[in-house]
């Protein structure tokens, strides 16, 4: 049995995003009780905005903020661009 190829990473690219909005809440996960997230919207250079929720401490250390971002459009980027036909 062949060993199938692997498949091309995509080309990582840097982008800039703009940080529209914050607003800080309770954390909603029972591992972090009594802390904080924020709930940032962030602009990308396309124009799409994309909401997400962070730790609160990572808005003051920039890397944490940039890699809480990266994770986001992990998970996201399978389904960005994604069509589906639908019958109603």
């Amino acid at each position: 049995m062949a060993t199938p190829e692997p498949k091309p990473s995509p080309e990582k690219k840097e982008i800039e995003v703009e940080i529209v909005d914050v607003r800080i809440i309770p954390s909603a996960d029972p591992r972090r009780l009594g802390k904080f997230d924020a709930i940032i919207t962030i602009r990308l250079p396309n124009g799409a905005m994309h909401i997400l929720r962070i730790p609160e401490e990572c808005l003051k250390d920039e890397e944490c903020l940039k890699e809480e971002i990266r994770k986001y459009f992990a998970r996201i980027s399978p389904y960005m661009g994604k069509r589906l036909k639908l019958t109603l």
